[in-house]
């Protein structure tokens, strides 16, 4: 493990100055390990609570800027090669759901992505408007957030029915037709070195628990995780 590696790694210096030379390498590599530390814990916590979501009105794309920004503090080397993009409208997009089970969503999506893409960068992030302009130019390596709201058929006013579709997607990688069902499934990994396979799983109990639905999708540019509520 990156834990162990960098304690050995420790132990075989001989001065305290080949230690100062290599100390922020071996800083990132800890922080690394205990996030996948933390991460394990918190998604075998989550997959055995049985609990209502304690929702309440929540800024949906600022719970995603949030966990990018714990995403990027895990992988400081994608800080010039990653580009997230944020498509929404109005500026402000409040949703009804519990913060910290959204903050573990986006969270394990995001992480999910970077580890399929592989750890390549460029950073951007964009607010769109419409539908049109979230179709931005393909880049090397990239992270979107769509979030738009419809009415569904047959509301009885404009402040009842309403669906919100969340889709996280990246770029650069696709996944076999017949495994996609599967993504959703407790201890499955799809090719991942480091996956434990309960992270895709805690995005569905959390949509789920939210009373909504969840699935994936390969796409031109990628793959994309859609979000129904």
């Amino acid at each position: 493990s990156l834990l162990k590696m960098s304690l050995d790694l420790i132990k075989g210096f001989k001065s305290k100055e080949e230690l100062d030379a290599v100390l922020p390498e071996i800083e990132r590599d800890l922080a690394k390990s205990m996030s996948s530390v933390d991460g394990l814990i918190a998604d075998v916590m989550e997959i055995g609570r049985r609990s209502e979501p304690q929702v309440g009105k929540v800024d949906i794309i600022a719970v995603a800027k949030t966990a990018e920004a714990d995403v990027r503090k895990v992988y400081p080397e994608l800080e010039k090669s990653l580009r997230v993009e944020f498509s929404y409208e109005p500026a402000s997009f409040e949703m009804n759901v519990e913060q910290r089970k959204f903050e573990r969503l986006f969270g394990n999506i995001f992480s999910n992505a970077v580890e399929a893409m592989g750890e390549m960068a460029e950073v951007r992030d964009m607010r769109e408007t419409d539908d049109d302009a979230a179709k931005s130019p393909a880049g090397p390596q990239r992270i979107w957030v769509r979030v738009k709201r419809s009415k569904s058929p047959g509301a009885s006013s404009p402040s009842k029915g309403d669906i919100t579709e969340l889709v996280i997607g990246n770029s650069g990688s696709h996944i076999p037709e017949a495994e996609l069902p599967k993504l959703f499934d407790t201890f499955y990994s799809q090719g991942k070195k480091q996956g434990t396979g309960l992270g895709l799983a805690i995005v569905k109990k959390v949509v789920t628990d939210h009373g909504g639905e969840v699935s994936a999708r390969n796409t031109e540019d990628g793959v994309e995780f859609v979000v129904r509520l």
